[in-house]
This record gives C-alpha cells, structure tokens and sequence, in this order.
C-alpha cells in the first residue's frame, strides 16, 4: 500500500518534505519516550495542553511527537525532544523507525485508528490512550461497516476520552471497553492565546494596516473558496468600501496560487513578506509562517476555511478565543461539536454560497458593532469550556505511572 500512495507524495513540495520518514527511518535517539500522535495542526494543537501538563506530571520523562503533516510537527517542536512524521501504516515501518527505543505510552488524539501504530505501541508495552475522541455522523457508518477490524483495535486501548456523551456512546458501540471510555472534553478548548491582550492585538495590527476600518480574516483558506469570495471583495473595493482584509491560504505551497487569484479578480494587494512600508494596502497576502494566530487576535470577522470545500473544515476556535465573529462553509465535519456550540451562541454563521458572503460583507459595512458583539460570545463560548485538558491529565496519570 505504502508504495501505492508514495508517488502522490512526490508530486509535492509539502509530500516530498522529510519523506524517507513516512518509510521508518527516523534515526530516532535510543531512549524510552512518552509518545504523542495527531493528525496535523488542528490535532496537535489541542495535544499542546496536555503536553505541558504531562511534561510537569514526569518532569523527566522523553517526549516523541508524530504528525501526519509537517506544519502540524512545526506547531509542537518546540514543545518535546523529538518529532517525527508517522510512517506509513505497515508495521516494518514502525519497528524500524523505533528501533531499539522503548515506548512509556502512545496518547493519540481524535481517531487516528491505525492498526500497525498500535499494533506497534502495544508489541512494546505501551499504555495506549486516546484522548479528545470524536467519532461524527459522516465517519460512523464507515466505522460500522468495517466492523471487526474496528472493534479489534479498540478493545486494545487502555483508556478512551471522549469530546462528548454522543462520542462515547459510539465508541462503546464500535468496541471501545465501557469501564475505561469516559468523556472529559476536548482540549482544544484550552488552547492559550499568544497575544495577551487588546494592546498587544492593536500593535500587531499595526504592522499590518494603516487605514481605520474593519478586518475580514480568511483564514487557512483551501483552493475553490476563493472562488466565493474574491468576486464579492472585488465589488466592494470598487464600491468604495472601507474594509481591511488578510487572505491566509492553509498551506504555503499555495502562497502563488492565492496571489494569483487575487490578480485575476483585479484586486490589488500586498504580500506579508514584502517591506512594511506599504502597509497603505487594504488586502494582505499572508505569505508567511506563524502569524494567523496574532491577525486572527486583531479581526473583526473570520472565515474559517477548508469548510466552502469538503475538507471538513478548521479550528473555528482560534479566531473565537479573541472575540472575532466566525463564518464557516457546510463542511465541517471535522470540529461539528465546536462549531455547534458557536452557532448556538450566536458567535458563528454559517454560510454557504455568493450570496451569503455578499450579506455579510454588507452587514459588515452598515453594522460592524453588532458583529463584534456577535464575536464576544465566542469568547465566552471557548472560556465556559476550558478545564478539559487538566481532566483529561488526570485519567492519564491514573493509566501512566
């Protein structure tokens, strides 16, 4: 299989990126580590809180963190002693990239149900953990059908925490051991802003714009969104519109693919990485690494992509921490727990075609107030749910000793 899916790898600056690992070799250090795994940066994220409880529950204990995507092992390096990227799922794979080192636990975040991972983790003695478990409406029924093969890999877990009573109802059902599957919530929750206050935000604001007005973030923006919503920026920049905008694509690969869009709709703009001297500029370009978290500190309103195309859409939670209003596409599958406690708030909007983003580009204009207070719900929402992470620490120092 692994060598099926290796070419698609390489037709990619971020597939070919560190690749021999995804094959095993790791050359990690020889030593005895506590070792995380999450998808990619959503994932890892909500693993940051619970590694730096854990650092201080075994002050002397070796950390691993492995991820699916390098941007998800950037987000946690500085936060463990190693970071690898997870080998394809085939188990020479994972006993050559562990070599002679030996594994304390595995704590996986959401469902990452590979077999040869855990096959892997248990062949060593681990503690084998899951943390944040979610299981949605869309991958239920593909759990159910693989049956046996589910069942079987979940019975193997030491301990199984859930973002919710649905999540555990369903992992019980697919297997998961009723006495060791308990629901702690999700520490994406407690996820601790970088800019620490409102002074802190409008000085970051200022490196970006000169101009008063309102900032529309589209954050982590997938190819195809632009497609609903550069027409109806360009309207506005020629309607006159006083309106400030930062373009985040998701990955960097796709900086060219964005900044040529932005020319196809004749929309001047500026990218991050040029002189900051043109900050007079309106539209933004955030080509560069690292810095979504302190724009999203400063908007007024934030899409949140990867949701207008089905890739099950981003950490809404980001931008809500600050107060901005939240926009979401259909598709997003991928945080429905989250994103339904925003909407119910009313700090989140859902849209899902032109004519929505119109409206709120509209709304925007004639009444940025009521959205601002709009957003302030989402702090609230993301402040009433903090606490699951020191939950969620105390289940694993109960299994890990």
């Amino acid at each position: 299989m692994a060598l099926l899916v290796a070419p698609f790898f390489l037709l990619s600056a971020r597939g070919r990126a560190r690749l021999w690992e995804r094959f095993g070799f790791w050359n990690l250090p020889r030593d005895s580590y506590v070792w995380f795994h999450g998808a990619s940066l959503g994932e890892v994220n909500g693993l940051l809180p619970l590694i730096r409880g854990m650092r201080k529950a075994f002050p002397g204990a070796r950390f691993l963190l492995t991820a699916t995507s390098v941007t998800g092992l950037e987000r946690g390096a500085a936060e463990v002693d190693q970071v690898r990227l997870l080998p394809f799922d085939c188990s020479w794979f994972f006993a050559h990239a562990f070599g002679q080192s030996q594994c304390k636990a595995l704590i996986i975040t959401e469902t990452e149900l590979w077999p040869a991972l855990i096959h892997e983790a248990k062949n060593r003695s681990a503690k084998l953990c899951l943390v944040n478990g979610i299981i949605s409406d869309y991958s239920l029924p593909w759990y159910r059908r693989l049956g046996p093969l589910v069942r079987r890999e979940l019975s193997r877990f030491d301990l199984i925490l859930c973002s919710s009573e649905t999540s555990r109802q369903r992992f019980v059902e697919l297997g998961a051991q009723a006495a060791t599957t308990f629901v702690t919530g999700n520490s994406k929750y407690d996820l601790q802003p970088s800019v620490p206050d409102a002074q802190a935000a409008r000085q970051a604001k200022q490196k970006f714009f000169t101009a008063e007005g309102p900032l529309l973030v589209l954050g982590s923006l997938r190819p195809g969104e632009e497609d609903f919503w550069f027409p109806e920026l360009a309207r506005c920049i020629a309607s006159g519109q006083v309106l400030n905008v930062v373009v985040a694509p998701r990955h960097k690969e796709k900086f060219e693919f964005f900044a040529q869009r932005l020319a196809e709709f004749g929309i001047q703009f500026r990218r991050r990485s040029e002189p900051s001297a043109k900050t007079e500029c309106s539209v933004v370009l955030l080509d560069t690494y690292g810095e979504l978290e302190s724009v999203y500190s400063f908007s007024d309103v934030a899409f949140v992509g990867g949701s207008l195309v089905d890739w099950g859409g981003h950490n809404p939670l980001e931008p809500a921490c600050y107060g901005s209003f939240v926009l979401m596409g259909p598709f997003a599958r991928n945080v429905k727990e989250i994103v339904e406690d925003l909407r119910s708030a009313g700090a989140l909007r859902r849209i899902s075609g032109v004519g929505d983003v119109r409206r709120l580009l509209e709304e925007l204009r004639n009444s940025p107030q009521a959205l601002r207070e709009r957003g302030e719900k989402g702090r609230e929402v993301w402040q009433s749910h903090r606490g699951a992470g020191e939950k969620i620490l105390a289940r694993l120092q109960e299994v890990i000793r």
